[in-house]
């Protein structure tokens, strides 16, 4: 029997907890973090329409009023491309807060779109009576279509795929940064809950205690992650490079040290709000050529570091490689005031007998030698004045 009165209280806490949510999130910046922000602000927004949406399709369930029958199926379509929609955005979230790279997530794209556009033709078949996933009798009763359980399916594959990337992070880094089971578990309750036993509305106001222990989670995980370019800071950097070293797993790390020249000269040509501007769009050039094999750090002020494991020393120019070609193309787009040139200096270092402080020194010097030679090339010093 559906209790109408349990249904108003659940969904509209739920539906408050979406709006109190924004309150309290604290905005992130660097790239791929701002990026973390429009796919958790699209969650929320689809699970406060999503409450509100269940309820109104509670109360118009018998209906028979002119226009009624319509917006029940509306509205049940809607509910059942919003459930997959949150799925598919989760595993993205996951992704970028875990990997920092674009490049992965356009690259998983079609594996999570595909499937979603699937379902939204059904959804559509569905407005015309198809009976697949949901039915709308003639006196606008609502009933599960004879195969419903594809939509719950999907999703549920959509969170297996979240907790698999953070798996697979753990097993790289030894860290998962993001564990997705924290959102997967409220979620995958609630889900069952409801598909066990229709009238009990838990699927949706799970979806929002779950977005609020995932913001917990990230602003715990916060003090990993440099604050300005949304890389991960010196402090995991030491802890990630000795993990990797010791894992048993690596026989060599390979360490990419590069800072940005002439950036005092960004900074007096155009202010500090334009030097913190360049530190981010080096921030997102870094994070453009790095794949699941790399990950990139921002150590302090304009410098950064990549690191990958079990790379060749051709394998590690290649990487060299491909950041000059994006910093030239960065440049030739010319749609900053200032132009970007770095002096990057590389090495690959046998995990046998590892020492960080040894492999950090010489990684240094070996950025500090192309960064002399830059300034020698140009005739001027690190300050910008001619020598």
């Amino acid at each position: 029997m559906i209790n109408i009165e349990e249904i108003l209280i659940v969904n509209l806490t739920g539906a408050m907890l979406m709006l109190i949510l924004p309150r309290l999130r604290m905005k992130n910046v660097g790239y791929y973090k701002q990026e973390g922000d429009r796919i958790y602000t699209a969650m929320s927004w689809i699970t406060f329409a999503g409450l509100l949406v269940e309820m109104l399709t509670f109360f118009i369930d018998g209906n028979t009023a002119p226009g009624m029958r319509l917006l029940s199926k509306l509205c049940n379509g809607y509910l059942f491309l919003a459930t997959s929609a949150v799925g598919v955005l989760w595993v993205l979230y996951v992704d970028v807060n875990i990997y920092h790279s674009p490049k992965r997530i356009r690259q998983k794209l079609p594996s999570v779109l595909i499937p979603f556009a699937i379902l939204s033709l059904l959804v559509v078949c569905d407005l015309f009576d198809a009976g697949i996933l949901f039915v709308i009798t003639p006196d606008n009763i609502y009933t599960r279509g004879r195969f419903v359980y594809l939509s719950y399916t999907l999703v549920f594959v959509f969170y297996g795929c979240s907790i698999l990337t953070s798996v697979n992070a753990i097993r790289k880094t030894g860290h998962a940064f993001f564990p997705a089971y924290y959102f997967v578990i409220p979620c995958a309750v609630g889900t069952i809950i409801q598909g066990l036993h229709y009238g009990i509305t838990m699927g949706w106001f799970c979806v929002a205690i779950a977005l609020m222990i995932a913001q917990m989670q990230s602003q715990n995980f916060r003090a990993y992650v440099d604050e300005l370019s949304g890389l991960f800071n010196r402090r995991y950097f030491k802890y990630f490079v000795y993990r990797k070293a010791h894992s048993g797993k690596c026989t060599s790390l390979s360490g990419v040290m590069m800072d940005i020249n002439d950036f005092k000269r960004i900074n007096d040509n155009f202010g500090h709000m334009m030097g913190d501007d360049a530190i981010c769009s080096m921030s997102k050039i870094l994070t453009t050529i790095t794949t699941e094999a790399n990950t990139v750090f921002r150590l302090s002020g304009d410098e950064f570091v990549i690191i990958s494991e079990n790379l060749s020393e051709e394998e590690t120019q290649h990487l060299v490689d491909a950041l000059y070609r994006e910093i030239n193309a960065f440049n030739a787009a010319g749609e900053k005031p200032y132009r970007l040139s770095a002096s990057v200096g590389f090495l690959v270092f046998s995990t046998k007998d590892f020492q960080s402080e040894a492999f950090f020194h010489q990684l240094d010097m070996k950025m500090y030698e192309a960064k002399a030679a830059y300034y020698s090339q140009s005739g001027r010093d690190r300050r910008g004045a001619r020598s």
